[in-house]
This record gives structure tokens, sequence and C-alpha cells, in this order.
């Protein structure tokens, strides 16, 4: 190199220790909530760590179709700020609702956008293993991985459904009006098709670890 040439190296970065897979649900999530069903499977982080320019990515260790699709969701709320002006123009404080829901919509959407973007292969290879689980008599409410994707998005209604609640100084008292809210909006049935939707093959590690790392570089390019 010589002393012209410029070295560029992109704005952010994952480090693998920011990686991180979830196999077991919080101990923060009440008991009440638990009793509805929740899946291990429902859970995930995409962010930028405060301060830094690190990515963090803390992923569902479950169900193969369920945990793929969680990740291209974390993975879409990386950087959505910057590309999404719409977001930072919500003001958090008086509607704290409407910005958690633009933002998971946006998340869904920003997602499944780069993977088909950056590594289609990767998603036509989701596919193909979809559709042999199909042959199987499985996965019988869903046409395709895409399909399984957008019923994803009902998740939104657990923000829905949690931001209705008024807050108050009493954490039991919290847990108890946000799990009612939860049963009112029919999170319990959702998460029942949630189940009824595994397969029983889980995530395999090494391969989502590297299409996020993969997935991450890219997105830090954008």
């Amino acid at each position: 190199m010589n002393n012209e040439e410029k070295f560029f190296q992109p704005k952010y970065s994952l480090k693998k220790g920011n990686i991180f897979s979830l196999s077991e649900l919080p101990d923060s999530l009440s008991e009440g909530k638990k009793s509805l069903g929740w899946p291990v499977e429902m859970q995930g982080t995409g962010r930028i760590i405060k301060g830094t320019n690190d990515f963090e990515i803390r992923y569902p260790k479950g169900d193969i179709f369920l945990s793929f699709g969680v990740v291209l969701h974390e993975l879409g709320h990386l950087r959505q700020e910057e590309f999404n002006t719409k977001i930072n123009k919500i003001d958090q404080d008086k509607e704290w609702s409407r910005y958690i829901e633009v933002k998971e919509k946006d998340a869904y959407q920003r997602g499944l956008e780069r993977v088909k973007k950056y590594f289609p292969e990767v998603l036509g290879e989701m596919e193909t293993k979809f559709q042999k689980y199909k042959q199987q008599g499985k996965l019988k409410e869903f046409s395709s991985f895409e399909n399984l994707y957008n019923f994803l998005h009902t998740s939104i209604d657990i923000n829905r459904a949690i931001n209705s609640v008024p807050k108050t100084d009493n954490q039991e008292e919290q847990d108890k009006l946000e799990f009612q809210a939860l049963k009112d909006r029919g999170i319990e049935n959702f998460f029942k098709e949630i189940k009824e939707s595994k397969v029983g093959e889980k995530i395999d590690k090494e391969f989502i670890e590297d299409f996020i790392m993969k997935m991450a570089e890219k997105i830090s390019n954008e």
C-alpha cells in the first residue's frame, strides 16, 4: 500500500462475543406471563451498544424457522433509525407505544429486505427445507417461510398489550395488569399457533451465528 492509498473501515462492527443465544425464558418474565405458553422463540435483541459502534444480537436458540425469523427481525433493528427518519421524529415520552410499534414494523420489513438483498441463497435454502417439512405434514397453516415470517408480525400485539397498561409502582400489580392485557388481546392463542408451527429441529448455532456475522458486515457498510 503506498502513502496515497487510504484504508477505510466500516463505522460499525459485530464482535463474536456480542452474539448471545437464548435457550431459556428470562427470570424477569413473570409466572403469569409464562403460563400463557410464552415460547422461547419469542425473545431477541438487535441493537447498537450505547456509547459504542458495536452491534449486539441476542437470538432464540429454538425451533429452526421461528428462530431464523426472529434473527431476521433483530437484524432489521440495526441502524434502522438512520434509514427511517420517522422513528426519531416520534416523541418517546409522549408516544412511547407508537414509537415501539413503528420500530417493530420497520424491523420486520427491513430484516426480510436485507436477507433478500445480501443472501437470497440462504433464504432459498431455508425455503427448500421448509417445503420438505410441509411434505411431512408439518407447517400446515403456512405456504412458505415468508408466510410464516409474516405471521410472526403478530408479536407486535405483545407490545400493544403491555403498552396499553398504565405504569404502577407495584411490580406485582403491574404484572397482573399486563398479564390480563395480553390475555384479552389473544396472545395465548398466538403462542399456541407458534407451538403448533414447530417442526422439532433446533436452529444450528454455527450456521446462524456465521449468518449473523455475515449480515452484520453487510449492514455495517450500508
